[in-house]
């Protein structure tokens, strides 16, 4: 008899199928946050995740700073996704009897310098020993009740856009994987973005102020399933259209040594950006405040009527987009196949199925 195990069913049906329909009737539920009105007009909101190991950690950067800067980052971008200002974060640490002193400081370092450049700061937490290092936290942030960015919303016609860099972050795995030479700007600018990654806090504040978004949410775990989630959501097809971003130089560089299109260092997770669809009368007030802060925005396709596909236009051919994913308790869970498995699919899987292509 086969067992039915949480593998069997991936972490977007447990939500669905189990989370939901025990706690949805409770609250709202799908957001990047949970919702807690505090009045009428303002409204609380929290997180939890917990940390991987950082991805610096498996190139050789193993400095407890950086496993710090992305247990804070990975909270602190929900709340940016949901337009509020954080109130600060809980954390909980569970390290082994032989951390060294200086490891957990150095990992305090690290949350409170991410916590800190995000405007906020820690506000309690808890301490167990533990035989493995596993660390999470909870991020408070909050916002008013009219001016959230939610992941509904969103109409026919709206813009599908990137608010952040695209690429950066598997240019810089990329380069260090193979050695790519790169100057030290470059380099610089790439591993930030691995190393310390910045939630998008001022961008979502402002996004949220000017009510620049109809639905948005944070890309914590690739774009298709991001962009999947709003069409989902949203009962609505999101058509994309890569072809007219100006991409950033070192992307550029990387793609050309590698010989793949930047297309593909911009779908997987890493870069920490707002994704979400904006009405064309938004739009350029958007690019406007964006600019004033030395964001990008890339307007990467439109919404049209449907009922949450996902499709691809790509060297002339137009199709549904492939579903390269690292959904949870899943086999495509790069926790699961592990990271080069991950990288494969990234750099060499077809970006439109092959079968359901429609030219």
């Amino acid at each position: 008899m086969i067992k039915n195990t949480l593998l069997s069913l991936g972490e977007r049906l447990i939500t669905d199928t189990i989370l939901y329909r025990r706690y949805g009737k409770q609250h709202d539920f799908g957001d990047d946050c949970s919702i807690i009105p505090i009045t009428k007009s303002m409204c609380l909101v929290a997180t939890i995740d917990p940390c991987p190991y950082p991805m610096g950690w498996t190139l050789g950067y193993k400095d407890y700073y950086y496993f710090g800067w992305l247990l804070a980052t990975i909270n602190l971008s929900d709340i940016a996704a949901m337009g509020a200002k954080p109130v600060g974060i809980l954390t909980s640490y569970i390290l082994p009897d032989e951390t060294t002193v200086q490891e957990f400081n150095r990992l305090l370092d690290g949350v409170d310098e991410a916590c800190r450049q995000a405007g906020t700061k820690v506000i309690g937490g808890n301490i167990k020993e533990s035989k493995t290092l596993s660390c999470e936290a909870v991020a408070l942030g909050y916002c008013a009740t009219n001016r959230l960015i939610r992941r509904t919303g969103t109409s026919v016609e709206d813009l599908v856009v990137v608010v952040g860099d695209m690429g950066l972050f598997w240019s810089g795995v990329l380069k260090s994987k193979h050695e790519i030479r790169l100057s030290t700007e470059e380099e610089n600018k790439v591993m930030s973005s691995i190393l310390t990654p910045r939630a998008k806090i001022t961008e979502g504040q402002i996004i949220s102020k000017y009510k620049l978004l109809s639905s948005g949410m944070d890309n914590s775990d690739g774009l298709y399933p991001s962009v999947k989630e709003l069409a989902v959501r949203n009962s609505a097809d999101i058509h994309l259209d890569f072809s007219k971003i100006k991409w950033d130089a070192t992307v550029l560089k990387v793609s050309e040594f590698m010989q793949i299109d930047p297309l593909r260092l911009a779908i997987g997770w890493g870069d920490w950006q707002l994704i979400g669809t904006v009405p064309e009368e938004k739009y350029d007030q958007l690019l406007n405040k964006m600019s004033e802060i030395n964001t990008p925005v890339h307007t990467i396709g439109k919404v049209v009527p449907g009922s949450g596909s996902v499709k691809l236009l790509y060297e002339q051919e137009f199709g549904e987009m492939s579903p390269i994913d690292s959904e949870r308790f899943s086999e495509k869970s790069w926790f699961t196949q592990g990271i080069d498995t991950y990288i494969s699919d990234l750099l060499n899987t077809p970006l439109i199925i092959p079968f359901l292509n429609n030219r």
